[in-house]
């Protein structure tokens, strides 16, 4: 973690003049990079490599620190609404730390409109939209 890459920006913008079945779009997705699923903590297990493993964690500081960063990333932006998108359902310790700390945060932004949603229900709806 020599360079402390820990927020992936990845902004989505439909621009004037390109041919787009989406032309309003104008998303900015933040994503934290060095915990989670993303640790790259896992291995193939026995002789025959049946099975796989991987290893996941998130730290409370952690999770604090990327929601900071989307919350004010939105403010700085004149973004008006920051949703959380998780895997809480399933995941409820894993993605459980990140909610928590997130609410937390999220209060010190009383402008922003706050939503949290799980994550296949997203994928969902956004797929739909291109159907």
């Amino acid at each position: 973690m020599e360079f402390d890459l820990f927020a992936n920006v990845r902004p989505c913008v439909a621009f004037e003049g390109v041919d787009t079945p989406f032309p309003q779009t104008d998303i900015v997705i933040i994503r934290e990079n060095t915990q989670g699923l993303y640790t790259g903590q896992d291995m193939y297990v026995g002789p025959d490599k049946q099975m796989a493993m991987m290893f996941a964690y998130n730290t409370r500081d952690a999770m604090r620190r990327i929601s900071h960063y989307a919350l004010e990333y939105a403010a700085k932006n004149k973004r008006r609404r920051v949703t959380a998108i998780h895997k809480a359902n399933i995941m409820k310790s894993l993605s459980g730390i990140f909610l928590e700390n997130f609410r937390d945060i999220a209060r010190e932004y009383p402008d922003l409109e706050i939503q949290e949603r799980i994550v296949d229900a997203v994928c969902m709806e956004l797929g739909a939209q291109t159907i």
